[in-house]
């Protein structure tokens, strides 16, 4: 997850295992439990989850310890507020809200559909737990008011996440999905992020429909193992001869069965639910290529308004340098300004001024656009490359873990395997 034990770096004396300026580098934070309630207002229960965070074993000036509980709704709302607060960060996704079509739930061998299935709310807790931990190990968020509140503030916090008026910087959001349309020069290294994020999309999704079909077949096998072994069981009962054996292998069954399922749990969520994350993070990085689109629209829009401003004031400037000079312009043909000419005739030398006037002042106007729309764009473009950056490092070490796990887990199924075999070619060797 993000970081771990053991990749810490120095600063002077002190030793960091999280980037300079994280929270974890001072608390520990963690979602211990859940807890189903109900509510005389809410007719539907609800679950919360239990918020814990610590001062870090020997840190000096540390926040108390803190405990308080949140429903999932409120994690929604803190991420909500960063996305708007932080548009160029690759935020972590929060897990799902309900279960997913054809999640299987292993202890039961069936399809869970119920938000309230126990085996659901706990890999939920998990999943909000290490969206807690990503925001923690985040130097930038880490700073943030709004977090630190959500880790400390049980009473009010709702309220003073409104009182930033943070909706107001996500009404242009919707803009940037048309306004990548319309980009002129658009930023290669931002195409490439994009491009990069659809196939990451792509090839997880395609790994996570293997695994779903593997998982399937496993759990099918893990079902004929136990239904092996009651048979074994039943069958010792009319064989008196090798009635002992029989019971032995049947038990050799059941103890396949209850270990293998075991595995393929613990494979679901240091496995599955972590490429699940990734799948999810594809959607942060859209997100980040879309609000850059949006300023770059925005800064060519801008630029367009400078031109057209810049050539309205040089047309000015020949009719205002002409009528000084007593020289007439050369014909330009039918257009609107000809048209008004022959209606209301010539302006006269000092309205042309006065136009001219508000002209160069509407270009300095403009300019001052461009320049502000220019900041806005270079600001967005570092921070967001360097987020990326970020996330990059973060996505090596995590794949690197994630599939390590996988292999781990398949290692255990199979030597399991191995094992229960070979133990009943003793028995029936023995028989």
């Amino acid at each position: 997850m993000a970081y771990r034990k053991g990749e810490s770096h120095m600063e002077g004396n002190k030793k960091l295992y999280f980037p300079e300026g994280a929270l974890l580098n001072q608390m520990e934070v963690a979602v211990v439990e859940s807890e189903r309630r109900k509510s005389e207002i809410l007719k539907e229960p609800f679950v919360v989850y239990l918020v814990e965070s610590r001062p870090v074993e020997n840190h000096l000036g540390s926040e108390p310890e803190c405990a308080l509980w949140r429903r999932y709704s409120e994690f929604e709302l803190l991420r909500n507020f960063l996305m708007a607060n932080y548009p160029y960060i690759v935020l972590p996704p929060l897990p799902e809200k309900r279960p997913i079509p054809f999640q299987i739930n292993v202890q039961k061998f069936q399809i869970a559909h119920d938000k309230f299935d126990p085996d659901f709310i706990e890999r939920r807790r998990q999943g909000l737990e290490c969206f807690l931990l990503r925001l923690a190990s985040h130097p930038v968020i880490s700073q943030d008011g709004v977090f630190r509140g959500f880790l400390k503030q049980e009473e009010g916090w709702k309220e003073s996440v409104a009182a930033t008026n943070w909706q107001q910087k996500v009404d242009g959001r919707f803009k940037s999905i048309s306004a990548s349309l319309s980009i002129k020069k658009p930023d290669q290294r931002f195409e490439n992020i994009k491009n990069y994020a659809e196939s990451l999309n792509t090839n997880i999704n395609g790994i996570l429909k293997i695994q779903q079909r593997l998982s399937t077949k496993q759990y099918a096998i893990l079902k004929s193992h136990t239904d092996y072994g009651k048979l074994f069981s039943e069958w010792s009962a009319i064989e008196p001869e090798i009635g002992d054996t029989l019971q032995q292998a049947g038990h050799q069954m059941d103890r396949l069965a209850s270990n293998t399922e075991s595995i393929l749990t613990e494979e679901e969520i240091s496995y599955v639910d972590q490429l699940k994350e990734y799948l999810y993070f594809t959607e942060s990085l859209r997100s980040v290529v879309r609000k850059q689109a949006l300023r770059q629209h925005d800064l060519e829009k801008a630029e367009e308004q400078l031109s057209s401003k810049s050539k309205q004031r040089d047309e000015i400037q020949k009719e205002v340098t002409a009528a000084e000079n007593g020289e007439e312009l050369p014909n330009q043909g039918f257009t609107l300004k000809s048209v008004s000419t022959m209606l209301f005739g010539q302006d006269s030398l000092e309205t042309k001024q006065e136009k001219l006037l508000a002209c160069e002042q509407q270009v300095k106007d403009a300019e001052e656009m461009v320049k502000i729309a220019e900041n806005d764009v270079n600001v967005f473009m570092d921070k967001s490359l360097k987020d990326y950056d970020r996330f990059k490092k973060q996505k090596v070490r995590d794949i690197n873990e994630i599939m390590e796990n996988y292999v781990k887990s398949q290692l255990k199924i199979n030597k399991q395997g191995l094992q229960q075999w070979q133990q009943m070619r003793e028995y029936f060797m023995n028989m």
